[in-house]
């Protein structure tokens, strides 16, 4: 994020003390971030669809419903955003299930380290972020020249399934140019 004093977070909880302590977290790291709350499970995916939110913070005691099974429509609504859950359970199962759906933390609420966790674990899901978008040339770039120097067909189809690039390999196995 260029400038991370702007980031913007969604808060997903019923219990106001919950939201005022995450919102100082958050703030001690990014000062002036914009957070928001909402205290209904109901009204998730109309807040989700709002606004480009950069860290989607979930009660999962909130979304018992339908637990974990809205993550997967926040991930698709907001594929670059971090999506954080908080739970209850202190058990790797309910964690696991999580990461499947699409989270990528997931907090047990009454650890004593908890308030210092969240906006550390944020700040290091943002710079993911972050790193993951600027190295696609330098590992496209990284394809290009391992496609080169292989011997055997390396090739890229886009979604369609079509040849987008094929490697020189090509010419020595079957005969044909890259270009054909």
């Amino acid at each position: 994020m260029n400038n991370r004093q702007h980031i913007t977070v969604l808060i997903v909880n019923a219990e106001a003390e919950e939201v005022k302590m995450i919102t100082l977290c958050f703030r001690t790291v990014f000062p002036g971030c914009r957070v928001e709350a909402i205290y209904s499970a109901d009204d998730v995916l109309d807040w989700v669809s709002k606004h480009d939110w950069q860290v989607v913070f979930l009660d999962e005691p909130l979304l018992q419903s339908g637990g974990t099974s809205i993550i997967p429509e926040i991930r698709k609504r907001l594929p670059k955003s971090a999506i954080i859950l908080q739970t209850d359970r202190n058990d790797i199962s309910t964690a696991m299930q999580a990461i499947r759906a699409g989270a990528d933390h997931c907090f047990y609420k009454k650890s004593p380290t908890f308030a210092t966790e969240i906006p550390a674990a944020a700040k290091v899901l943002l710079d993911r972020q972050e790193e993951a978008s600027v190295p696609i040339d330098r590992a496209v770039d990284a394809y290009v020249r391992l496609s080169e120097e292989m011997t055997e067909i390396v090739y890229e189809l886009d979604n369609e399934g079509r040849f987008v690039t094929v490697g020189p390999g090509v010419v020595k196995l079957l005969g044909y140019t890259p270009e054909e």
